[in-house]
């Protein structure tokens, strides 16, 4: 039993991890906000992973119910629009260095949900996970996912104490660059399956 208990408390981590380190809109929202304080960036990482357990809720109970890949295109096209919106966002400095942490948490609750990796991970990824070893691995899940997340935080703070502004305007351009990356990959996806 606690061997059992381990093993998927070693799958499910790694799983999280999986899950919240590739590069991705959140990622680049979590490093730009870390530039400034860790707290806020870890709320964005919160909101992810909200929005992770929503995905993974309506995955797992409507499986057997609904086709989810009648609506990819419509997914994409909503995540391409809003990563647009958040990247000239943070291109133009809108977002406040006094915004409040539950700003910051909603932010990255709402790119979770239109997120089509995230929601394709659920879909590929979670049920294969879930047909393989239960549910039980998924309770470690957001641990792996905290820690990523709380990793990248300090590791991008300590950046900016080590290098002061520049590293703020680095991690500012590169959170733009990325979203803007994902936003035209997920247009294009998008443009793919209406044509």
């Amino acid at each position: 039993m606690a061997l059992n208990l381990l093993l998927d408390g070693l799958v499910g981590t790694l799983l999280g991890i999986s899950l919240a380190a590739p590069p991705g809109p959140v990622t680049a929202m979590i490093v730009r906000k870390a530039a400034t304080s860790v707290w806020k960036a870890f709320s964005i990482g919160l909101g992810a992973m909200t929005a992770d357990l929503t995905l993974m809720l309506i995955v797992f109970f409507l499986r057997s119910e609904v086709d989810l890949t009648n609506y990819n295109r419509y997914i994409y096209i909503i995540g391409a629009f809003f990563l647009f919106f958040v990247a000239y966002e943070i291109f133009e400095n809108k977002t406040s260095e006094s915004e409040e942490a539950s700003g910051s948490y909603l932010r990255g609750l709402s790119v979770g949900l239109v997120n089509p990796l995230q929601i394709g991970w659920w879909l590929s990824v979670g049920l294969s996970f879930l047909a393989a070893f239960g549910y039980s691995v998924f309770y470690f899940l957001f641990i792996g996912i905290a820690i990523w997340v709380l990793a990248l935080s300090l590791l991008i703070k300590i950046g900016v104490r080590a290098y002061g502004e520049w590293a703020k305007k680095a991690t500012r351009l590169v959170s733009v660059a990325l979203l803007l990356a994902f936003g035209i990959y997920f247009a294009v996806v998008a443009y793919t399956k209406i044509v």
